[in-house]
């Protein structure tokens, strides 16, 4: 459902966020951020973590000196390494990692970069349906079925 109180309306598919954050770019954005990750840990973010780096981006987070503690210490990691993991963290669990007022903006894109999309009455699980409305449609609650089923 979207939350009238975040003007940003839209949402961005994986595959998007794939194409956005190659390799390189990961690399480049993580060396601007003096997050020093080697190929490992960068393959870490492209394949598990990739929504959660771009919040953390979108937020303007400034400890990224803490992002490998976090998310990239296997099973022994703070938050979760991946995606699926963070994105179920209780409020209390991302204030205490990120700090109150960078989890409240966390929590308030995560729709963004994991939207929910209803079609005839269910979930699609993928989000590679998803359809982008346009920056002055309004976000829509389902996607219609083409086949009218």
């Amino acid at each position: 459902m979207e939350n009238k109180d975040w003007p940003a309306r839209e949402f961005i598919t994986s595959t998007k966020l794939q194409d956005l954050w190659t390799e390189d770019e990961l690399r480049r954005a993580a060396n601007f951020m003096e997050l020093y990750l080697d190929i490992d840990g960068i393959k870490v973010v492209k394949n598990d973590l990739l929504r959660t780096f771009s919040i953390l981006v979108t937020i303007l987070w400034d400890k990224w000196e803490k992002f490998p503690d976090l998310f990239l210490r296997g099973k022994h990691s703070e938050l979760g390494n991946k995606d699926e993991d963070v994105m179920k963290l209780s409020r209390e669990q991302l204030e205490h990692s990120l700090g109150a007022a960078y989890a409240s903006l966390f929590r308030n894109r995560i729709a963004a970069f994991n939207p929910i999309i209803i079609a005839s009455g269910h979930v699609i699980k993928s989000d590679e349906k998803a359809i982008n409305p346009g920056n002055n449609a309004e976000r829509k609650e389902y996607v219609e079925d083409p086949n009218g089923i």
